[in-house]
């Protein structure tokens, strides 16, 4: 089944307040509850963030690699129109440093 909600661009980005990666889809009709709104990367589940009409955002919870592949996204009406835009993006995770943690236990 198709919706009539639309994916015009996707993006990845890092939170740094969270400590998480997250994936950002950006489009119209989307609806604005999160109940039935899905992606997989890979076959992995990822977590709703939020929705809004013009942006659905996911938090990255696993993955088999940094450059993300294999992206499906579902709404509770169907598959959004724009997939092609999913399929083409050269989505990757970029590492990020979150600092050190001495440990008492070592003296120099």
């Amino acid at each position: 089944m198709n919706t009539q909600a639309t994916i015009t661009a996707i993006s990845t980005e890092y939170d740094g307040e969270s400590g998480k990666h997250l994936v950002k889809v950006v489009g119209t009709g989307f609806t604005t509850k999160t109940i039935g709104v899905e992606m997989f990367i890979d076959g992995m589940a990822q977590k709703i963030k939020t929705s809004t009409k013009t942006l659905l955002t996911f938090e990255i919870v696993e993955v088999k690699s940094y450059k993300l592949k294999n992206i499906k996204i579902y709404l509770q009406e169907g598959v959004p129109k724009g997939m092609s835009v999913v399929d083409n993006a050269k989505l990757e995770l970029t590492p990020q440093f979150l600092g050190l943690v001495p440990d008492p236990s070592c003296s120099l």
